[in-house]
């Protein structure tokens, strides 16, 4: 940085400030500069040694900026004073306008009091980052206009519990659109209290992700109205319940324990990926009978998974009533790796929205229902399911089909396909390394 910057008085834009050890490259250097607007990031605030030097920094003075970012090195050493950088960062107290605000590589054990103060009136964004020493979370729940949270790689973090809340008589994170909570390592609990009975917590969340927390176990708050898109990955000992949620929801989970849910019949989800669940995948049949207007879904790299209520011991009205469920608007449906998965279910094929169906590396997989295919579906694809030692029929024999791709790779125990004419619409078939297959359809010319 240029020395003595702070003599630059009428100084409106400056972006980047990095703090230095000597004097004219000091945080006090920006005392005068009261005339700073909209954006101004600050690193290096572990060279700050005084408290007095953050002090003298005035930012509470500094009525016009809207964004500031407050950044230490990541690099943590015995130089690395918690005191006064506990100190420092109360110093650093911002005017109530501050509309989005980002501590980065705070080597405190706190945050300072400041934080989640309702004078913060106009807060809309605010982000940690990499602040390892915290052992808990400021209560910033009372921020009423407070829009997007980001809490990433805050290692000593162990619980989040009521303090996150605050206290106070509105809604907890009234506001709150998009919650991101990213690569705590020590996470074990999340505690839903804070607020009386007859108050529920993020009414308008319409985001929220939740990844590498390799300890966490507890569930999602309860009551998401608003949500839109659910991300839960790399969570390893998390046994989740998920909870009824709204239409037109995005769901995607991946490498946690093990998942149950049951949402209410009428729940018009948008899209459900599973993947890597290494326990089980409890589906009650409401589920499916709620899933009307569902476009995409997948199971992926589950190793046990089974419906809570079997399918195939559903009889009469009750298996009637699944089907009228089943045939819902789902378009993709993906199963990979499964590896004790056996028989694909027989009401599959009341899927009449079905175009797309893949199934990959299902070692188990012995049979695929003998039923028509889906009007609508466009290309199967199935690989390396080894078990699998034949095709069915009526999907070769079904005029009333628009199946247009067939593509069968690695499929080592496949010894029969139909020697019955292809569907009309076939324009492509791909068959490739399946070393038992002996009758082959007969030959046509492919586009």
């Amino acid at each position: 940085m240029p020395s003595r910057i702070g003599r630059l008085t009428c100084l409106r834009t400056l972006p980047v400030y990095v703090v230095g050890k000597d004097d004219g490259f000091m945080l006090k250097e920006l005392r005068n500069l009261t005339h700073l607007r909209d954006s101004l990031h600050i690193s290096g605030l572990e060279n700050v040694n005084d408290v007095e030097d953050a002090k003298d920094a005035d930012f509470i003075g500094k009525k016009n900026l809207r964004e500031l970012e407050l950044k230490w090195t990541s690099g943590f050493s015995l130089l690395r004073n918690v005191e006064i950088e506990t100190q420092v960062l109360d110093m650093l107290q911002p005017y109530k306008n501050l509309e989005k605000l980002t501590i980065t590589g705070y080597g405190g054990t706190i945050f300072p009091s400041w934080l989640g103060n309702t004078s913060f009136s106009s807060l809309v964004l605010l982000r940690f980052e990499g602040c390892r020493n915290c052992t808990s979370l400021p209560p910033i729940g009372q921020l009423h206009l407070l829009k997007d949270l980001f809490i990433v790689r805050l290692a000593a973090i162990e619980g989040i519990g009521p303090e996150f809340y605050g206290n106070g008589g509105r809604t907890p994170f009234q506001s709150l659109e998009n919650l991101c909570i990213k690569d705590m390592q020590e996470w074990k609990d999340w505690i839903h209290l804070g607020f009386g009975k007859d108050i529920e917590g993020f009414p308008c969340l319409r985001k929220l992700s939740i990844e590498d927390c390799p300890k966490l176990t507890g569930n999602l708050p309860k009551h998401l109205p608003s949500l839109e898109s659910l991300c839960i990955t790399r969570c390893e000992q998390m046994q989740m319940f998920i909870p009824s949620l709204p239409e037109d929801c995005n769901i995607e989970i991946s490498r946690c324990k093990e998942v149950s849910w049951s949402t209410v019949p009428g729940s018009l989800l948008n899209s459900v990926l599973l993947s890597d669940i290494s326990g089980c995948v409890f589906l009650a049949e409401r589920f499916l009978q709620g899933s009307s207007k569902v476009a995409r879904t997948g199971i992926v790299a589950t190793r046990r998974q089974y419906l809570s209520s079997s399918l195939e011991t559903i009889h009469g009205k009750e298996r009637e009533e699944l089907e009228q469920g089943l045939a819902c608007r789902l378009q993709y449906l993906a199963m990979r790796d499964c590896e004790c998965l056996m028989k694909l279910p027989q009401l599959l094929h009341s899927l009449s929205f079905l175009r797309g169906l893949s199934l990959e590396h299902c070692p188990q997989l012995i049979s695929i229902p003998e039923a028509a295919l889906p009007s609508e579906l466009r290309f199967i694809a199935i690989k390396n399911c080894d078990a699998l030692e034949s095709l069915p029929k009526s999907w070769m024999q079904s005029s009333n089909t628009s199946l247009e791709r067939l593509s069968i790779e690695g499929c080592d125990s496949l010894t029969y396909i139909a020697k019955v004419q292809l569907p009309p619409n076939l324009k492509m078939l791909k068959i490739e390394n399946c070393h038992s297959l002996q009758t082959l359809v007969e030959k046509r010319k492919f586009q």
